[in-house]
């Protein structure tokens, strides 16, 4: 899965303790803010089932694409387009996640301001997916409002401890 889909040069890759981030169209600064934003998913998910936070066998595998259409290329390579409009799903299959950058944005805009707020939640939200998946065998199981609700539970709570002077954010205190 880990294969650059648009771009020329090879992704950029960042691994901590249970992520690697490939960042594809991106550089290594923008693969290590995406990092920052992923690795603390893994615990709250782990509290949230009462399960030890042990790292899991292999990395979880996030995937950020900073063009739309590399996205959607990858998109359509493994579920057949089916989450295009989302610009961010995770696949059962291989167990990773995929975020387009959203909104798209300039690379001096992401070198000045970094990574979007929108891309930071669909991360963590994404992420929060992957360790489920690893942590539930029965996942597939799971209802959406179940599975929904604790990603954007855990998304809200990363960003507010990675930004704590963030005020409430429309996309966590909207009606679901």
């Amino acid at each position: 899965v880990a294969t650059s889909i648009a771009q020329e040069s090879a992704p950029s890759r960042k691994s901590g303790e249970v992520f690697t981030v490939v960042c594809d169209g991106g550089n290594e600064e923008i693969a290590e803010q995406a990092l920052a934003v992923v690795e603390p998913v893994w615990p709250l998910v782990c509290q949230a089932f009462g399960s030890k936070a042990l790292k899991p066998q292999e990395r979880l595998e996030v995937f950020l694409y900073c063009s739309g259409a590399a996205y959607r290329a990858a998109d359509r390579r493994l579920t057949g387009g089916k989450f295009a409009a989302n610009q961010a799903m995770s696949h059962w299959r291989s167990k990773s996640a995929h975020v387009a950058l959203q909104p798209s944005c300039s690379d001096g805009h992401l070198a000045q301001h970094g990574l979007p707020m929108q891309t930071q939640a669909m991360l963590a939200w994404e992420a929060c997916h992957i360790s489920r998946f690893e942590i539930c065998p029965n996942f597939r199981m799971h209802p959406g409002w179940f599975h929904d609700g604790l990603a954007a539970m855990t998304a809200r709570d990363v960003l507010q401890k990675l930004h704590p002077n963030l005020v409430d954010q429309p996309f966590f205190t909207q009606r679901w």
